[in-house]
């Protein structure tokens, strides 16, 4: 058994609470400021947060949900217009829901069976295990969209009505633990473990050369780009798991 879905249905994602407070109407007063403010380096900071939040607030629709969500190649790189931008626009713009619910609604239609799903279907059929999904079940699917916003997000936590009702059964420094991720350490293998792996992938004819421009990957690869080495790493590393997957069709 599994918690996928519950973040999705629940509200279980710290990037939710802007949208739940009305916060983004404040920060976007002052979402000029990203123009003048140096860029953070520190990804757990609270320095880092604010530069989101103002970044995000200053955006709409499909930008908006795309800053809000991943921040892989926002304001670096511009792709051309094509099907599948106009695709989600007009999903986003047809949706009459509120700034929480129609996060809420994207990333369970796009994050969740597009990534989330899959990664887990892989990780346990590659080991003969059978994962299921309690929180994806029709009830749950019926059940957590009539639930109103602030049994999802109350003040700053995130998934509250499950997180009251856990109470019942868990200990209390389970229950007020932050949202953690299955992350890797994604800056040291791009910086060393697989360093020459990566230049030697995009520095010749690469396969991602064919959507983005050869320019920005060598500036990419000779760190001629002022942004976070975070963000720099998350940029390679998506590239090269494109040439990987390409390699091996």
């Amino acid at each position: 058994l599994n918690g996928d879905g519950a973040d999705e249905l629940f509200g279980g994602y710290r990037r939710y609470v802007p949208s739940a407070n009305g916060i983004l109407n404040i920060a976007s007063y002052f979402s000029f400021l990203t123009k003048v403010l140096p860029k953070p380096h520190n990804k757990k900071s609270l320095y880092n947060y604010l530069i989101r939040l103002l970044t995000i607030s200053g955006k709409k629709d499909l930008d908006f949900y795309l800053s809000s969500t991943t921040d892989l190649f926002e304001d670096e790189y511009l792709f051309k217009p094509n099907y599948i931008f106009e695709k989600m626009n007009k999903l986003i713009k047809d949706t009459s829901l509120d700034a929480l619910s129609k996060m809420l609604y994207l990333d369970s239609k796009m994050l969740l069976f597009s990534d989330l799903l899959v990664k887990m279907d892989i990780a346990t059929m590659a080991n003969s295990i059978e994962g299921r999904s309690p929180f994806l079940s029709k009830y749950m699917l019926e059940f957590a969209p009539t639930l109103k916003n602030e049994y999802k997000i109350k003040g700053k936590n995130t998934k509250y009505i499950l997180r009251e009702l856990s109470k019942k059964y868990l200990p209390n420094e389970l229950i007020t633990q932050p949202k953690r991720g299955f992350e890797v350490p994604l800056k040291k293998w791009v910086e060393s473990d697989l360093k020459n792996n990566i230049f030697e992938s995009l520095s010749n004819n690469s396969y991602s050369s064919n959507f983005v421009e050869k320019s920005f990957i060598n500036n990419l690869l000779d760190k001629k780009f002022n942004i976070s080495d975070e963000k720099r790493a998350k940029i390679l590393w998506s590239m090269y798991c494109l040439e990987v997957w390409k390699r091996n069709q």
